[in-house]
């Protein structure tokens, strides 16, 4: 499945959904998770992919073959930037 996965994952990015990825294994701790897939782009783009049939497939396959198969957005330094900007001052 590994291969059908990546491979489904590079023809997201072939379709300019995303720029790059990285694979992540975590070592021991306190929880189950022990490693996902860090997805570089735009937040437009990758929110546009999350909404397409073709990645909504892929998530109810990858939901069935993984236990606890999720999909996380997040922000990196510039865009929790730009979300403090969008906070009030006084809190």
């Amino acid at each position: 499945m590994m291969g059908e996965g990546a491979e489904a994952l590079q023809k997201f990015r072939a379709e300019g959904f995303f720029e790059s990825l990285e694979t992540i294994a975590l070592t021991a701790h306190l929880s189950d998770l022990n490693g996902f897939i860090l997805l570089f782009g735009s937040r437009a783009k990758l929110d546009e992919m999350r909404r397409t049939d073709a990645f909504e497939a892929f998530s109810v396959k990858m939901g069935g073959l993984f236990d606890r198969y999720g999909v996380v957005p997040g922000l990196n330094r510039e865009g929790i930037d730009t979300a403090m900007k969008r906070m009030p001052i006084d809190r």
